[in-house]
């Protein structure tokens, strides 16, 4: 929260994070999500400790097991910055399927599940509450995704993306 606060120049009142587990538990309780895959993906990660990903160019129903693989996959070839991209329209996607009233109420206890076990937050459960009804409001097209200014660089053979602080200082 600190660096983001730092960097951006502004003030975060709430944290959410959400591991991998927990990212996949709760793309399932919401019965996958439905999104365009850019190419087809292949990148072998077992050896340390990753998914196999394996995902064909279309339109995909995804569960858990393969968001995570479509979220992971990092062979673009405009780099990193594909990567952002695939991601942003993946959460654009999911906030759509997760903010339908339809897929909130015939999924709660799975989701209340899924938050409670793996999501770490500074929010108190009155807190989470006092927001829960305000969810109807939300809708996905006023959700924005950014990416910071920056640029992607390898750096001793793995891919980064430096922001570019005066750009955001700007």
């Amino acid at each position: 929260v600190q660096v983001l606060e730092d960097l951006l120049d502004i003030d975060i009142d709430h944290y959410v994070a959400i591991n991998i587990t927990a990212f996949k538990e709760i793309v399932d309780a919401i019965d996958g999500v439905d999104m365009y895959v850019p190419m087809d993906m292949y990148w072998d990660m077992r050896d340390n400790g990753g998914p196999l990903i394996n995902l064909k160019e279309g339109e995909q129903h995804l569960d858990g097991a393969e968001a995570e693989q479509l979220v992971r996959f990092r062979k673009y070839p405009t780099g990193d910055l594909g990567r952002i991209e695939v991601q942003h329209q993946f959460f654009s996607a999911f906030v759509s399927k997760i903010l339908d009233s339809e897929t909130i109420i015939s999924n709660a206890p799975q989701l209340i599940k899924a938050a409670f076990e793996y999501v770490d937050t500074d929010l108190k459960l009155a807190d989470m509450l006092k927001y829960a009804k305000y969810i109807n409001q939300l809708k996905s097209s006023e959700i924005i995704t950014e990416t910071v200014p920056g640029y992607p660089q390898m750096i001793s053979g793995a891919s980064y993306y430096i922001v570019d602080t005066s750009e955001v200082a700007g």
